[in-house]
């Protein structure tokens, strides 16, 4: 078990409106032989609930672009820009302030299937781990509050994190993107997809695993591990044309 420098406790405040449900609710990834078989079950279930979020995170990206070409917004389109920015941790969004404009196309953007399923497969071993099974934690986010969650075996003495405990599938994926789209401890991975956008290239999970350095303490060693379990199960082949 890694301890991550990914504080949860300021994502889970955030209200993120998610609607997919899976028809495979709860897999038991521990009834699946281990190997192929498991490793494709576990793409498999993840990738359309990654779609979902990130066609979402897409659709607020382009009507994003449309407002900010307007001369004049109206006043849904003035509220719904105060909601996006409070999600985004704006809540002083200056439609006049081109840096805030800045901000929120750096943040509201997708994260890379192949990366979500890479960092996932790293986390829970592939759906086995008990905070999968007993949490719907597939990425290892830690929450703050006594019995917010499951208390690490491994936990040092005097720690007072706990592996947070999600209702859903769904709302452990939500978090786990809206946190790398949000904490100030993803600023480079932001950057890296950004320079991505600006410059007419694909954003790929290779690209922006540059931007995991304080997702584990193990750092450039974690970064190449993602990036190694992205191309050796040829998870690139998950990533749409973006």
């Amino acid at each position: 078990m890694h301890h991550f420098i990914l504080l949860a406790s300021s994502v889970c405040a955030i209200s993120f409106a998610f609607t997919y449900e899976p028809e495979n609710k709860n897999i038991n990834f521990l009834e699946l032989p281990a190997g192929i078989e498991r490793k494709q079950a576990f793409i498999d279930f993840l990738q359309p609930i990654i779609e979902e979020k990130n066609l979402s995170l897409l659709q607020d990206r382009q009507k994003l672009t449309r407002l900010s070409k307007k001369v004049k917004l109206n006043i849904r389109e003035q509220r719904w820009l105060r909601h996006i920015g409070h999600l985004y941790n704006n809540n002083e969004f200056n439609t006049n302030d081109e840096s805030h404009w800045a901000e929120l196309f750096s943040k509201v953007d997708l994260i890379p299937a192949s990366l979500v399923v890479a960092q996932g497969a790293k986390e829970s071993g592939w759906g086995i781990s008990r905070f999968v099974q007993q949490g719907n934690n597939y990425f290892g986010q830690w929450c703050y509050k006594t019995g917010c969650g499951l208390v690490p075996k491994d936990r040092n003495q005097g720690a007072d994190h706990e592996v947070a405990k999600y209702k859903s599938v769904q709302e452990s994926v939500t978090n786990y993107i809206n946190n790398l789209n949000t904490h100030s401890a993803y600023i480079t991975l932001r950057e890296i997809r950004e320079r991505l956008r600006k410059t007419g290239q694909a954003v790929t999970g290779h690209h922006l695993a540059y931007g995991l350095q304080h997702y584990s303490e193990r750092g450039q060693i974690y970064i190449e591990e993602i990036q190694a379990l992205i191309r050796n199960n040829k998870l690139d082949m998950l990533e749409k044309s973006s």
